[in-house]
């Protein structure tokens, strides 16, 4: 949307042991996640800084422009913009390489999670974009999400517990999880405030 800028945190919210949901979009919104090839080596790559900056990627999904993460720093010196960097460095070099093209946009919509936030809603909300936006009818059918540290059967029980929401009208979700529904496609959808509890579950 113009005249809006992503989410900025201040700085000392970047460090230590946190947890952040993050959207990156990909340059100019090209739609570059479509193949295994291409998921699963820039998949790799951000494994590989999440590795190398002390980070877990809990919950990952590639929409076809944007990618969304749920990540939990695991030290006190964890920093959460050298995570971010490192993660679009390795990962865009490669596509660069490859397909010679820019794979990033130059900002990342960030959102660290607080005491009254309920981290299970928030990793939810990444597993079930697919659904939302009419690519498959469930989430486990999505090709290109998944944790690096859940199973598939956790993953399955994790989006069963919130799709009470299954046919609910389009925003309704988002609004369970304290989060602004994504409306329009030219922009990647923003959290903005405090996780609800609306869908029932308790915090992991």
């Amino acid at each position: 949307m113009p005249g809006q800028h992503p989410h900025r945190l201040r700085e000392p919210e970047y460090c230590g042991r946190r947890q952040y949901s993050l959207t990156i979009s990909t340059f100019e919104r090209a739609a570059v996640f479509h193949d295994d090839e291409t998921v699963n080596v820039v998949r790799s790559q951000i494994l590989r800084a999440s590795s190398l900056q002390g980070f877990v990627v809990s919950a990952y999904c590639f929409m076809p422009d944007h990618l969304h993460l749920f990540v939990s720093a695991q030290a006190e010196e964890s920093n959460a913009l050298r995570f971010i960097a490192l993660a679009k460095q390795l990962s865009g070099f490669w596509y660069k390489s490859r397909f010679h093209r820019q794979l990033w946009q130059r900002s990342t919509w960030d959102r660290v999670v607080r005491s009254g936030d309920t981290p299970r809603i928030l990793m939810r909300y990444v597993l079930l974009n697919p659904v939302r936006a009419g690519l498959v009818s469930a989430a486990m059918d999505y090709p290109f999400s998944g944790s690096e540290v859940y199973g598939r059967e956790d993953l399955i029980e994790l989006c069963r517990d919130g799709w009470m929401c299954r046919f609910a009208r389009r925003g309704d979700v988002e609004r369970a999880a304290g989060l602004k529904p994504s409306g329009s496609t030219n922009e990647p959808p923003r959290a903005c405030g405090a996780a609800g509890q609306a869908c029932g579950a308790a915090g992991l």
